[in-house]
């Protein structure tokens, strides 16, 4: 859902200024929507009606004048950002998506599987969401993979984690330093904020209920 893709971008405090990777871009929404907001796009600008060009006062004019003026306020994106997944489709569909935003020149997309991913810039945002609720269909183990991987490769970054598996998500084990509840339509979400230094330990289970 690309409002609630948005507004994670928006609750995270990334303001185009710090290095964002989705390391499970699966269609690349979160990271179209970093995108556009990484280069000041006004929402809709460039959509070629909308109902309220036919009310009686409409002025064709004055709307022009807003949107040119919408136009020129966007900006260079002064970050990376970039997309991973394991899977072929994904990246494909990925990059049509960005191609049709036109956001070629802002977001990079390759095939990786985060478990695997050693390449990491420090102090560099990470946002995903695993696979969760009729998506989840895994080894009991994964979101321990999950901590177990960011606490190694991701070192010296912030990682925010959506899901609604509210017990499978404690496996991570690793120290939260916010929580937010979020729905993802009639999922109840939680997105948590954990900040990865060296010397991390794992969370013990009361710390992450």
């Amino acid at each position: 859902n690309e409002v609630l893709a948005a507004g994670i971008i928006s609750l995270i405090d990334w303001y185009g200024n710090t290095s964002l990777i989705d390391p499970m871009c699966g269609s690349g929404t979160m990271l179209i929507e970093a995108a556009l907001i990484g280069i000041n796009r006004a929402p809709n600008i460039y959509r070629k009606s909308f109902k309220f060009q036919n009310w009686k006062d409409y002025d064709n004019a004055l709307f022009k004048n807003i949107k040119s003026k919408l136009i020129e306020n966007e900006k260079k994106c002064g970050a990376s950002i970039k997309g991973f997944d394991i899977s072929a489709s994904a990246i494909s569909t990925t990059r049509k998506h960005i191609q049709n935003m036109g956001l070629d020149n802002v977001i990079k997309i390759q095939g990786q599987n985060f478990f695997k991913s050693t390449e990491v810039k420090k102090n560099a945002i990470i946002v995903f969401n695993p696979p969760y609720g009729k998506r989840l269909e895994l080894k009991k183990d994964y979101y321990t993979k999950i901590g177990d991987t960011l606490k190694q490769n991701y070192t010296d970054t912030y990682a925010w984690i959506i899901s609604s598996e509210m017990e499978e998500i404690k496996k991570i084990g690793l120290r939260t330093s916010r929580k937010i509840k979020l729905f993802n339509g009639p999922l109840e979400c939680k997105l948590l904020k954990y900040e990865l230094y060296k010397g991390s330990k794992k969370a013990n289970k009361s710390q992450n209920e």
